[in-house]
């Protein structure tokens, strides 16, 4: 387990704090998003190096304005057949903890070697 002080979330909060795994856990459990949604918001999630502590303030906003951006290229909005605008508006409407926390768990899950949908379902993000 990671403590929150070295977690993905406290480098974003900008009073450094962050959320303790458990409390990420708990808000990716109560994601009901589907499996091709996540692997749309896994191709479109920028890198690691170029989130901010926006992503800590307002990260429902964040990842709609990615989701948004990214439909507009052909590659993106084919490849998994996802409705980006829906995604964009389900994500948008997420509480901001649930959303930092979907933004950790993919930024996990792309760290874990091997199969990526073993990872995506360590993380919490499949089931």
């Amino acid at each position: 387990m990671m403590p929150a002080d070295q977690s993905l979330t406290a480098t974003l909060d900008p009073a450094g704090v962050g959320m303790t795994r458990e409390e990420i856990d708990l808000f990716v459990n109560t994601l009901t998003l589907t499996a091709p949604q996540v692997w749309t918001l896994c191709d479109i999630l920028p890198p690691v190096d170029q989130l901010d502590h926006r992503w800590w303030d307002d990260s429902p906003a964040q990842l709609a304005a990615v989701i948004r951006a990214r439909a507009l290229e052909p590659h993106h909005s084919e490849r998994w057949g996802v409705d980006h605008d829906d995604l964009a508006e389900v994500c948008e409407n997420l509480p901001a903890p649930h959303a930092v926390a979907l933004v950790d768990a993919i930024v996990r899950a792309r760290t874990v070697p091997g199969d990526y949908v073993e990872a995506l379902r360590a993380v919490g993000l499949l089931r």
